[in-house]
């Protein structure tokens, strides 16, 4: 091989290799932004999971929605609708199957069998039942929705557990959109989260993950 076509072979591997060191730190600077985007999202949502802003317990609205399960949340809704924050109350009723739950548990869930399962005239006709087709948050959201339109509430104040307010208010942000003015509160203290570290990991953990779910399933069926 001749001098000058060695020095052309030279440089082509050069210029190779120059390209392929480019790519590389293209990769690692693109790696490093979505590592960096990765990492704020999960600080921003786990604190936002962890301490999330209550809502106005004091406010007046069309409705008071008990999300499910009700042994944590009906309790405040009930006091709600009976301190008149709203003329109507509305519990998400999924019925137990004993067989799968423990006695206590059960045994928790009895205060919305009675709104919900034992209908007699003494029953405030103004605390109603719905069980939504799709039991999840979003089928929540879909059932509230079409609840606020037969009964033309303006507002409701949407009533779940602490660490699961994150998550509500965008799935019913998406869901409900405008027409209804949506205020989601929790109780304090919240007993359905232990004051465990190892429980608010398995809630933060858990709800980081059901958030990105939440965002695909708003994003193709609300």
């Amino acid at each position: 091989m001749s001098s000058d076509a060695a020095e052309r072979s030279g440089v082509r591997l050069d210029a190779k290799l120059r390209g392929k060191k480019r790519r590389m730190r293209k990769l690692k600077i693109i790696s490093g932004i979505v590592v960096a985007l990765v990492v704020g999202w999960f600080i921003f949502a786990s604190v936002s999971i962890y301490n999330p802003p209550q809502g106005d317990v004091e406010a007046r609205t069309d409705a008071v929605v008990s999300l499910s399960p009700p042994p944590y949340r009906l309790p405040l809704a009930e006091e709600l609708y009976a301190n008149d924050r709203a003329p109507r109350l509305a519990i998400s009723y999924v019925p137990v199957d004993p067989r799968h739950f423990n006695a206590e548990w059960v045994t928790a869930w009895e205060p919305a069998e009675r709104y919900c399962e034992e209908a007699t005239p003494e029953m405030d006709e103004n605390i109603s039942c719905f069980t939504p087709e799709e039991i999840s948050t979003r089928g929540e959201a879909h059932s509230v929705r079409e609840l606020a339109e037969t009964e033309s509430w303006d507002s409701i104040t949407v009533v779940t557990s602490r660490h699961h307010v994150f998550r509500t208010r965008f799935i019913f942000d998406q869901c409900i959109g405008d027409s209804v003015d949506v205020n989601v509160v929790f109780p304090e203290p919240d007993l359905s989260v232990e004051t465990s570290e190892e429980s608010w990991g398995w809630y933060i953990l858990y709800e980081n993950v059901a958030f990105f779910k939440a965002l695909y399933e708003t994003t193709v069926g609300c």
